[in-house]
């Protein structure tokens, strides 16, 4: 961990030598390539105290490298068990961890990338690996009956008491970086994309 952190700050620094630099930034892209690299990232990524933001940021890229590189490789690689893995560590970081004051205090970036890199890695999953990616992120927040849709009657007798703040704001992240990657008419779309997207949509109606 300590060599990726290093290999970061002097990727970044802008004192840092054109040499130095370049040696940095290829150490990055040979962590990010590693079949291990995702998992020493996922723990740097939710080590407590946490590490430097960039680094953290950083981690969450290596992470999404990985969901991507899955995506396309299936069982082959054992796709499944790396999903499932960052699936449940990063749920439990999100639980443990933005429930209360630390969340105040993570740099919105970083809270933003999370939400990203949740979003790719329910993508890449639904529905066959995790059917509930959506309700699960909305019952961390607190929002009861997520396993169903919520009548007006239901609406009405919804209670606030329940709810984490800083969890509903992660959700509301969460749902704009869905959105931007699903529906938004904003955002170009490859042929790819459009089909995946097509697919999902399918499956949640």
């Amino acid at each position: 961990m300590e060599q990726i952190e290093q290999a970061v700050r002097c990727a970044l620094d802008p004192e840092s030598t054109p040499d130095v630099k370049a040696q940095a930034t290829q150490y990055c892209e040979q962590v990010k390539k590693s079949p291990d690299g995702w998992q020493v990232c996922l723990q740097l990524f939710t080590k407590v105290p946490e590490r430097g933001s960039e680094t953290r940021l950083f981690a969450l890229q290596a992470i999404e490298a990985m969901i991507a590189d899955a995506g396309t490789r299936g069982d082959a690689s054992g796709a499944a068990a790396k999903l499932d893995t960052a699936r449940k560590i990063l749920l439990e970081f999100v639980s443990t961890q933005y429930s209360g004051d630390r969340y105040s205090n993570e740099p919105g970036f970083i809270k933003n990338t999370l939400a990203h890199t949740i979003t790719m890695l329910g993508l890449a999953t639904y529905p066959a690996q995790w059917p509930t990616f959506v309700k699960d992120l909305i019952g961390l927040a607190g929002i009861p009956d997520a396993t169903g849709p919520l009548s007006e009657e239901g609406a009405g007798g919804v209670s606030v008491a329940g709810l984490s703040p800083t969890l509903v704001d992660f959700l509301l992240r969460f749902m704009g970086s869905l959105d931007e990657e699903m529906v938004s008419r904003a955002v170009p779309r490859g042929a790819e994309e459009l089909a995946r997207n097509t697919e999902i949509k399918d499956a949640m109606r």
